[in-house]
This record gives C-alpha cells, structure tokens and sequence, in this order.
C-alpha cells in the first residue's frame, strides 16, 4: 500500500497501527485483561466466548505447521492470481511489471475484504482500474481483465459445482 500511497501521514498511521497490534497481543496475554473484557465488556455475551482464549492458545502452540501451510497456500494463491492477471494483460497487450501486478492483486483481494458488496464485487474492479492507471495502464484494458478474471472463476466454479454437489450430498 505504501508503494502506491505514500505519504508521511500514511507511513505515522501505520507505525502507529503496528504499535498498537503488538501492544494489544502482549496486553491480551494479561489474564487480569482477559477477566476485565469478559466481566465489563462482553458481559452477558461472554459464554458464546468460553474457552476462545485456550482454543487460541492451543491452536498457535500445539497446530503451527498447520497454520504455516495455510500461511504457504495463501501466498501461493496470492502469487497465482497476480501471474494469471499479469497473463491476461499481456495477452491484451499492455506491459505491466509482475511484482507491481502481484502487490495489487493482493491489495485488490484484501479491498474486497470490504462488506460492501457481495465477494468484494466491484470493488477490487474500481480499486484496481484506479491503481493500475498510476502504472499507465489505460482503464479500459483494467477493466477488461478484470472481468475476464472474475468470468474465468465463475466459469470455473460453474464446471466444479456439480462435483461439489456430490460430495455434499
């Protein structure tokens, strides 16, 4: 984000996110925390909690080759998706560099996050018209791989529901 935002301001936010993010995983280790959010903040809520503080502990101690695989798969797809956007503006003939593709799809992909829209659609359109531009890519080649892109998947989803329909059922 900060290779295509940047701003001083910017870069003090997110100094100040990350202290913030470890300050609160270290205060969150504090039991008498823990008690306090459960007994004044959760109040009658707090039995749909129960146990969330061990599970979260037992998962990062005693599941962690489990959770780098998912760190692995996830990286990997963020990789796959950027060299199939990248082949697709190459086959439209625009040159965009692949790591700039790669940093805005994952970019793209975290914005669709957003529950504004039904899987982030239109969003990461918008979002990646707007920062492949400031590469020089003219909106309309965005916009066109972007739908290719997204057809693509529904296609793909579309030849594998009836395989998933048989598992299911």
């Amino acid at each position: 984000v900060l290779i295509f935002f940047y701003s001083p301001e910017l870069l003090v936010t997110f100094g100040i996110l990350l202290i913030l993010t470890i300050g609160s995983i270290f205060a969150l280790k504090s039991k008498a925390l823990r008690t306090f959010i459960k007994e004044k903040i959760l109040q009658k809520y707090q039995s749909k909690f129960k146990q969330f503080s061990s599970t979260f502990h037992d998962l990062i101690h005693q599941h962690k080759s489990a959770l780098f695989l998912n760190a692995f798969y996830t990286i990997f797809r963020l990789i796959l998706t950027g060299l199939a956007i990248y082949g697709i503006f190459h086959y439209l003939g625009s040159d965009v560099p692949l790591l700039e593709t790669i940093i805005i799809n994952t970019i793209l992909m975290t914005a669709s996050f957003i529950p504004l829209t039904a899987n982030g659609i239109g969003i990461r359109e918008t979002l990646g018209v707007y920062l492949f531009g400031l590469l020089g890519v003219a909106p309309l080649i965005s916009v066109t791989a972007y739908l290719l892109f997204r057809i693509t998947n529904y296609l793909f989803g579309l030849i594998l529901l009836p395989h998933n329909l048989r598992l299911y059922f």
